[in-house]
């Protein structure tokens, strides 16, 4: 295991941390590792921003800022349907890849200054009666899965203390399922991961997380990780095309923050690398779905069609409008999945509209959810 020095992050008002994970009943935390707290703070990292045309620098998405909220629940529930669908009724090894990998794990507290860190509150938070029961009740098992993940990386907390969570990433989620699978009776399987992000802060902070999560499991020699400092389009592409030998099971994560108009042109280009070298890897791409975006969002619908004659499944979340003019209106989440597994369709159409009900009781989900074959 690499010791990573405590270090800050470039991610104000949020900590980033590792701590003493109980075992579950799925069996993700088996042993107890070390507690450590990152703190998080703006000056002491120079690659967070970048200058535009104008001169002026503008911000680095950070997934810090919208950990847990409506999108990432959403996003992470049909992650975890994806990997469960490739995983378990294979015996048989993959490979999970992410473009934009973050940090892999965020603290979310109830106390909260500013819109960006409230965005949680409308989102896992509206779950965390069912993340601290034992037994969630009669719910879909994609989503108890997701709970189980959730709740395995709670350390205990004091009585008089503000309520927290400790919210695992996208490789966190991927981590835990794929050493979930593990047993010994399919002690040979050797998944892998290959996780890029372009900023070396965060990637710092990964890397700590998943040496501690993996040194904490009792299969940890079963996931090869590799981490890289790259843009994760430049970096998977030459990945591909490079590799001689690629893993026949794969799903690829493009989780882009849509920041820069190039997004959209990037993952085309990068879908046509990968069809042309790794033809059998399955994609998602993750997007958000908002009424400013639905304009790229079709020409991204036209470019992949055009690109593939594979199938593709997309599904939009809108989420519930607000009364509130104060903030910013709440972001949805839309997955574009090329070669998704057999019966990804009908599992959306049943679980998400039951996820919905339990983020908002008294909202109606009938509209709020899209899911169509391209």
């Amino acid at each position: 295991m690499i010791n990573l020095a405590i270090r800050r992050s470039v991610l104000p008002g949020r900590q980033l941390l590792t701590g003493s994970w109980p075992r579950t009943r799925s069996g993700v935390h088996p042993r107890t590792c070390s507690f450590r707290t990152l703190l998080s703070s703006t000056a002491d990292d120079n690659s967070s921003s970048t200058s535009n045309s104008s001169g002026n620098k503008r911000l680095e998405y950070q997934h810090a800022f919208h950990a847990g909220n409506f999108a990432d629940v959403f996003k992470h529930v049909m992650l975890v349907m994806l990997l469960q669908r490739m995983i378990l009724p294979k015996n048989k090894s993959m490979s999970y890849v992410e473009t934009h990998a973050g940090a892999g794990l965020y603290e979310l507290a109830d106390t909260s200054s500013t819109d960006y860190e409230k965005e949680h509150q409308r989102g896992v938070w509206q779950l965390l009666d069912l993340i601290h029961q034992k037994d969630p009740g009669d719910l879909p098992e994609s989503v108890v899965t997701y709970l189980d993940i959730v709740r395995s990386f709670q350390v205990p907390q004091k009585e008089d203390a503000p309520t927290r969570l400790i919210y695992p990433g996208s490789p966190l989620f991927a981590a835990s399922l794929l050493a979930k699978q593990q047993s010994p009776q399919t002690s040979t399987i050797q998944h892998s991961m290959h996780l890029y992000e372009k900023f070396p802060a965060p990637l710092d902070l990964l890397r700590h997380h998943l040496d501690e999560y993996l040194a904490a499991t009792s299969n940890s020699n079963s996931i090869d990780t590799f981490l890289h400092c790259d843009d994760g389009y430049k970096g998977l592409t030459k990945y591909a095309q490079s590799t001689s030998s690629l893993p026949p099971r794969a799903l690829i994560l493009l989780d882009p923050p849509y920041q820069y108009g190039s997004d959209t042109d990037q993952i085309v280009a990068t879908c046509r690398a990968l069809r042309q070298h790794w033809r059998s890897a399955r994609i998602v791409i993750w997007h958000p779905v908002r009424p400013d975006h639905a304009d790229k969002l079709e020409r991204l619908y036209r470019m992949l069609g055009a690109e593939n004659d594979d199938e593709i499944l997309a599904v939009e979340v809108y989420a519930p409008s607000s009364s509130d003019d104060d903030r910013k209106p709440d972001v949805g989440t839309g997955m574009i999945m090329i070669q998704p597994p057999y019966g990804m369709d009908t599992e959306c159409q049943q679980v998400l509209p039951t996820l919905w009900k339990m983020l908002h009781p008294s909202s109606d989900a009938q509209h709020a959810i899209q899911i169509r074959w391209l």
